[in-house]
């Protein structure tokens, strides 16, 4: 178990961005390579399921990843962050 005074620090192990490699239930469920490792993965809401895209893992219900929608617009948002950030 983790234990920290901030759990918004709190990172578990089974987040992060994946690759689906190949869709195997329209919507529903598909297979992810996640940290160079292929797994099966199912939406915690449906949604398109596209072979090639980018999804989020956002836990672990046993063997199998929990995934939602991959949004650029968080890499980007990110991204004009870390500019603001380290301009003087």
């Amino acid at each position: 178990m983790y234990v920290l005074e901030n759990q918004s620090r709190l990172r578990s192990p089974y987040s992060g961005k994946a690759i689906i490699d190949k869709v195997i239930c329209q919507n529903e469920r598909c297979r992810v390579k996640f940290h160079g490792i292929y797994w099966s993965a199912e939406a915690v809401n449906p949604f398109p399921l596209h072979q090639n895209d980018f999804v989020n893992v956002v836990g672990r219900k046993g063997l199998v990843l929990l995934i939602k929608p991959f949004s650029d617009r968080i890499i980007k948002d990110q991204a004009l962050l870390d500019d603001r950030v380290s301009s003087p």
